[in-house]
C-alpha cells in the first residue's frame, strides 16, 4: 500500500510536468529543452526571494512572482528564439539546450550547486489507507488534480483553449480561418510555463531545489 499511495502521488507530479511539455510540443511542434528551466526558474525565484525578504512576505506572493518569472522566460524564449527558427528542428534543439544550460550555470554561479530549502505550505502528516503521507505531498497531489481539471475546462470551454487545440490539430486550417499561429504558440508557451511554475511551487519542498532540478524531473 505504501508503494501504491506514494506511486500515485509521484505519478501526479510527473503528469503535471508532462502536460506542459506536451502542450508546447503539440502546438509549436518543437521540442523545447528550456521547459525544464521554467520549472527551475520558478523554484529558484521563490528560494532567492525567501532569502532576501524572509518572513515579511507571504509565500503566496512569492509563488506568484515565481510564476511570473517562469512565464517571462517562456515568452522571451519562444518569441525571440524558438518561433523564428521553429521550422528547423535541429536548430531549435541545439538553441534551447544552450539556453537551458546558460540558465543552469547562472543559477549555479548565483546560488551554488547545493540543494536549497523551499518552505512547505503545510506541515504535518496524514494517514492514507494506513500509510503516513506528509500533508505537503497530499496538497501537491490535490493541486495537481485541480490543475489538470482546470486545463480540461480551459481546452474544452474557452475560445483560446479551442484555438490552441485547433492549431495543434490543423495549423493550416487555423491560418486559413484568420488565426495567428504566432499568438497561439506564445499563449501555449505561457500556459506551459504556468503549469511548470505550479509544479515548482508545490513539489520542490518534497525534493530540494537545485539548478538541475528541472532535468532531474
Amino acid at each position: 500500500m505504501d508503494i501504491l499511495v506514494n506511486g500515485i502521488l509521484l505519478g501526479l507530479a510527473y503528469c503535471l510536468i508532462a502536460v506542459g511539455m506536451a502542450l508546447i510540443l503539440g502546438v509549436a511542434k518543437v521540442f523545447d529543452l528550456v521547459y525544464a528551466s521554467y520549472y527551475t526558474v520558478a523554484a529558484y525565484a521563490v528560494v532567492i526571494l525567501t532569502g532576501a525578504w524572509g518572513p515579511h512576505v507571504s509565500l503566496g506572493i512569492l509563488f506568484a512572482i515565481g510564476l511570473i518569472a517562469a512565464v517571462a522566460v517562456a515568452l522571451g524564449t519562444h518569441n525571440y528564439l524558438i518561433l523564428p527558427i521553429r521550422k528547423q528542428p535541429n536548430a531549435v534543439l541545439v538553441s534551447t539546450m544552450a539556453v537551458a544550460m546558460i540558465i543552469q550555470e547562472l543559477l549555479i554561479f548565483k546560488e551554488g550547486s547545493e540543494p536549497k530549502h523551499l518552505p512547505a505550505l503545510i506541515g504535518g502528516a496524514s494517514n492514507v489507507f494506513g500509510v503516513w503521507v506528509t500533508n505537503q505531498k497530499l496538497l501537491a497531489g490535490a493541486v495537481t488534480v485541480m490543475m489538470i481539471g482546470l486545463l480540461w475546462i480551459f481546452f474544452t470551454r474557452t475560445r483560446l483553449g479551442l484555438a490552441i487545440r485547433a492549431t495543434a490539430e490543423q495549423p493550416e486550417a487555423m491560418e486559413l480561418a484568420g488565426g495567428s499561429i504566432r499568438k497561439v504558440c506564445l499563449s501555449a508557451a505561457a500556459l506551459s510555463a504556468v503549469v511548470a511554475a505550479w509544479g515548482a511551487c508545490f513539489w520542490p519542498p518534497l525534493s530540494l531545489p537545485t539548478p538541475t532540478l528541472g532535468w532531474i524531473c
